[in-house]
C-alpha cells in the first residue's frame, strides 16, 4: 500500500517516488546481495559533496573493476544506474551479465525496468516476458512480491504496444498477488477502458480509490468509463473527486454537492464531500458527511479513520 502523506509534493509525485522504490527493492531482492546501502553511507557519506547515489555509482564501480566477472556487483551497480536516471548504462552492464547468464533473473528485471523508463515498451516487453516466466517457477508464486511487480511492468509496456488483452491477463495475474496495489487496479482499469469493458474499468478504478482516495489518474479513467457508459451524475462526481486530488478543493466542493443531488446512495460522493470539508477547513460538515457515507458503507476505512481523526482533533 502506498501513502501519499510522506512529502508536500503532489500525491501523484509521491506515487511515482513509491513505485520506483519499490522498483530498487524489487532489484535487492531480485540480485540478493547489494553492495552500496548503508555501507557506502556509512564508510563514505562524508566525502565531498556527492549524494549518496554518487557515492555508491563510484563505490560499485570500484568493485566491479575488482571483479569484473561477478554478476551481483554489476547487478547492483546496474540498480543504482537506474536509481541515477543513467538507464543506458545500467542497460550496459544488466547485458554483460545476460551475455555469461542468458537466464539471470535479476538482470532481465533490471533491463525491463530500464527500457521501460526509456520508453522501449517492446525491448522492455522482451526482457519482462522473460524475467515472468522465471519468477512463475519459483516456489510461491502466488506469494511472490517480486514477480507482481515484473508483472506491473510488463502490463504497463502491454499497454504501451496496444496489447491490452496481454495486460489484462498479467494484471490480473499481480493482483492475485497482492489484491490492494493501486498501481496495478488502475492499470487494469486503463485496459479495461481500452478494450471497451467499461462496467469492469469501474470496478478497478472505484476499488482503487478505496485504497487512496486520492489517486488522479483513477478519477480520469473514471471519467471515461462513466461517460461511456451515459452515467452524468457519475460524470461530475469522478470530475470532483479529481478536483479534490489535484488541490482544487472549492470546485471539488461544488462538483461533489452537485452530483450528490443525484447520487443520493453513492457512498464515495459523501466520502469525497467529508474530505473536501476537511480541507477546506470545516471539520463539522467533513463529520456529517462522512458519517453519511459509513451509514452507505460500514466497511469504508477512509471514512472511519477520517471520523476518528477529526474526534481526536475536536476534542
Amino acid at each position: 500500500m502506498k501513502s501519499t502523506q510522506l512529502t508536500q509534493e503532489s500525491p501523484v509525485d509521491n506515487r511515482l517516488f513509491l513505485r520506483l522504490i519499490k522498483i530498487m527493492l524489487v532489484a535487492v531482492l531480485v540480485v540478493t546481495v547489494i553492495f552500496g546501502g548503508y555501507y557506502y553511507w556509512d564508510r563514505y557519506v562524508h566525502v565531498g559533496d556527492q549524494s549518496p547515489t554518487e557515492l555508491g555509482i563510484s563505490h560499485l564501480l570500484r568493485i566491479v573493476q575488482e571483479n569484473p566477472n561477478d554478476p551481483d556487483a554489476r547487478l547492483s551497480l546496474a540498480q543504482t544506474y537506474i536509481e541515477a536516471g543513467n538507464y543506458s548504462e545500467a542497460i550496459r552492464h544488466a547485458q554483460k551479465v545476460l551475455k555469461a547468464y542468458p537466464d539471470n533473473a535479476g538482470a532481465l528485471m533490471l533491463m525491463g525496468v530500464a527500457f521501460s523508463k526509456m520508453g522501449q515498451a517492446k525491448d522492455a516487453v522482451n526482457y519482462l516476458e522473460q524475467f515472468t516466466a522465471i519468477r512463475r517457477k519459483s516456489e510461491d508464486p502466488n506469494m511472490d512480491k517480486v514477480l507482481e511487480a515484473g508483472l506491473y511492468f510488463l502490463g504497463q509496456n502491454y499497454l504501451i504496444v496496444a496489447q491490452p488483452d496481454k495486460a489484462i491477463a498479467v494484471l490480473k495475474e499481480a493482483l492475485d498477488i497482492d489484491s490492494t496495489d493501486a498501481d496495478v487496479l488502475v492499470l487494469l482499469g486503463d485496459a479495461y477502458n481500452q478494450t471497451g469493458q467499461y462496467q469492469q474499468a469501474v470496478e478497478s478504478y472505484e476499488s482503487t480509490v478505496r485504497f487512496v482516495p486520492d489517486y488522479v489518474e483513477a478519477y480520469q479513467g473514471l471519467v471515461v468509463s462513466y461517460q461511456a457508459l451515459n452515467m452524468v451524475p457519475n460524470v461530475t462526481y469522478a470530475k470532483g473527486m479529481e478536483a479534490y486530488s489535484n488541490k482544487d478543493f472549492q470546485k471539488a466542493r461544488d462538483l461533489l454537492t452537485q452530483s450528490s443531488a443525484e447520487l443520493a446512495n453513492f457512498a464515495p460522493v459523501y466520502l469525497g464531500l467529508a474530505l473536501t470539508y476537511e480541507q477546506l477547513g470545516d471539520p463539522q460538515f467533513a463529520i456529517v458527511y462522512a458519517r453519511k457515507t459509513m451509514e452507505l458503507d460500514p466497511s469504508n476505512f477512509a471514512a472511519s479513520n477520517l471520523l476518528s481523526r477529526l474526534s481526536v482533533e475536536n476534542k
